[in-house]
């Protein structure tokens, strides 16, 4: 009896973060179309050490588009996800969120 439970999926609980950070690779975008900014999410546990597998979601509003590189945190509790303008040319802000967590 007794023991360690494990790391799912064979027991034990699933990761959880403390804490997202966003990072941006600038503020602004051109608004020619073939500009991008790459957004940097990285998940923390308590005690701020990086943490894998936590799902993680980018989303934008606006019009503009996000392709994000994966839906858990790499090694290194991080995902990446490029930002475009989208179809409307026109200068607007435009806000990127990251959420972690199942609906």
């Amino acid at each position: 009896g007794g023991g360690d439970p494990g790391t799912p999926p064979f027991g034990g609980t699933d990761p959880k973060a403390a804490d997202l950070s966003l990072v941006l690779s600038k503020s602004q975008l051109k608004n020619s179309g073939s500009d991008s900014v790459v957004a940097t999410v990285v998940a923390v546990d308590a005690n701020r050490n990086t943490v894998t597998g936590i799902p993680v979601t980018l989303s934008v509003d606006q019009g503009a588009t996000v392709s994000a590189s994966d839906t858990k945190t790499d090694s290194s509790g991080a995902v990446t996800g490029t930002i475009g303008i989208g179809a409307n040319r026109a200068n607007r802000v435009v806000t990127i969120t990251a959420t972690s967590g199942t609906p």
